[in-house]
């Protein structure tokens, strides 16, 4: 009978020992996908034994903030309710209207970038907290709510979105959540950009560290959960080359800035002062020069660096140690004169990027390059593509018209279907005043565009409006997924005279 049963037609369920190894085959997998980049890291180091693996430090911090997010189901709760309200607004031009009728902000839509989306929603729907309230308490809303919802992509209701506006315990969750995000934040802010910032990585994941613990003072459970997590991260990327470049960066010596207070009550000491790092420095060098008579060298003089001897002990260096306007490549150049072999190894260690992003952009853009059928292009065509539309970037840059004009930054952000003064201005302004993002998503809140724009910070959502005008700089985007750098597409922008540009 059994047999005759597992032969009728239909959907039959798998057997205890089969949805077993289907479940520990995906699990397997998962681990490997993890493992992956580690096990990258061994095959390179045994044809390359003195090279550094040196992972995407944006990306670290994304997964720390992700596994933040998991480790508190109070705060998983409280962004997707966030996300939910945002999206019910959005799909519905006549609550819009219901909001603006109370308001007179009109949002600033920010780019849709993964990492930063949780900060940005949350903290602008704090901002608008007031008018929501009005809008949820008004007539039309309570005769808005009454109707059924018809896009499925919508989970709560008009009653529901008014609950949660209601309720002042969300609103202190968005709080408090604020509260653990915004250090990250700053520091995902600080991590993807250019210059020479790898020696200041250690010293910043600290502060941190100790941001995040000031503002949850009276929760210290929650505190320890949420250090154990970002000390889990932070020990699988820790690499010796961090270490070498913190303990080359002369800031860290200045007396003075020893004495600054640090975030969380720790107290700040030289790097050489800290077995962890001194030892972890110590090995970096023994790694990059395998010849033993060049490592004593440079060792002896890294020792002259730390014990500031030498041109290290002049009034001078101390002074530009100290100075925001001399960078730590300019001030080896400066004052490492006497010790060219640690001179040269600075120059090494402290050039090194701490982001992959600037590389995954270019193949992003190579995925739809690729991906594109009405293109039909071999691999070859596409790789000329994808290397012609990067120097193309790279040299316009140069020119006068990327910094005025109507096509000024065109570059900003290409997978966005609107790019206006605004979002330029938002570009310009996103990695200034590290310490003010108040004051600078506070300026952002006061834009002129309108409110479906702004809570299109939420992924996935189409866009439901189009500015014109003279200063209006329409783009339209064909997509098709992409690499982890972000979506690529065709950009077009019209010009004065009416006429439409394309850029790759």
């Amino acid at each position: 009978m059994v047999l005759a049963i597992s032969k009728e037609l239909g959907y039959k369920s798998p057997s205890y020992e089969k949805a077993n190894t289907i479940f520990l085959e995906n699990e397997r997998n998962k681990i490997d996908r993890e493992l992956d980049d580690f096990k990258q890291n061994d095959e390179v180091a045994k044809v390359y034994p003195y090279i550094f693996w040196n992972p995407c430090m944006v990306h670290t911090l994304y997964l720390i903030l992700k596994d933040i997010i998991n480790a508190l189901p109070w705060l998983k709760q409280t962004y997707k309710t966030a996300k939910s309200i945002v999206k019910y607004i959005l799909y519905h031009s006549q609550v819009v209207d219901i909001f603006q009728s109370f308001s007179k902000l009109e949002l600033l839509k920010v780019t849709a970038i993964t990492y930063a989306s949780h900060y940005i929603t949350l903290y602008l729907l704090l901002d608008i907290r007031e008018s929501l309230t009005a809008a949820v308490l008004s007539d039309r809303w309570e005769f808005w709510a009454t109707f059924p919802n018809i896009d499925e992509k919508i989970k709560l209701h008009g009653n529901d979105v008014k609950e949660a506006v209601m309720s002042e315990n969300f609103w202190v969750a968005v709080q408090l959540a604020l509260s653990i995000i915004r250090p990250i934040y700053k520091m995902i802010k600080f991590t993807d950009q250019d210059g020479p910032i790898i020696g200041e990585v250690c010293d910043r994941m600290d502060n941190m560290l100790g941001e995040i613990r000031e503002n949850l003072r009276g929760r210290e459970d929650m505190y320890m959960i949420l250090e154990e997590k970002v000390l889990i991260r932070w020990n699988k990327r820790n690499v010796p080359l961090q270490c070498l470049a913190y303990a080359l960066t002369p800031k860290y010596y200045d007396e003075e800035y020893l004495q600054i207070p640090a975030p969380g009550g720790r107290k700040r000491c030289p790097p050489d002062q800290d077995d962890e790092i001194f030892d972890s420095a110590a090995a970096a060098i023994c790694k990059m020069h395998p010849n033993v008579d060049h490592q004593d060298v440079v060792r002896v003089q890294f020792l002259s660096f730390v014990e500031k001897k030498g041109k290290f002990s002049s009034p001078v260096a101390k002074r530009d140690a100290r100075n925001p306007k001399i960078n730590v490549l300019q001030w080896w150049k400066f004052h490492g004169g006497d010790t060219k072999e640690l001179r040269d190894v600075a120059f090494k260690v402290l050039s090194q990027s701490i982001s992959s992003l600037s590389v995954e952009r270019p193949w992003s853009t190579y995925s739809y390059i690729r991906g594109a059928k009405r293109h039909e292009v071999n691999s070859h065509r596409a790789d000329d593509l994808a290397y012609v539309h990067s120097n193309l970037r790279l040299l316009s840059r140069f020119s006068s018209s990327y910094k005025y004009g109507p096509h000024r930054k065109w570059d900003v952000n290409p997978e966005l279907p609107l790019v206006d003064e605004s979002a330029l201005q938002w570009e310009d302004l996103c990695f200034m005043g590290l310490d003010d993002d108040d004051a600078l998503l506070k300026q952002a809140s006061h834009s002129s565009i309108p409110i479906q724009e702004l809570l299109r910070i939420i992924e996935d959502v189409p866009s439901s409006n189009n500015q014109n005008g003279e200063q209006s700089q329409i783009t339209s985007s064909v997509r098709t997924g992409g690499a982890r750098g972000g979506r690529a597409g065709i950009t077009g922008r019209m010009d004065p005279k009416g006429k439409t540009k394309k850029f790759l």
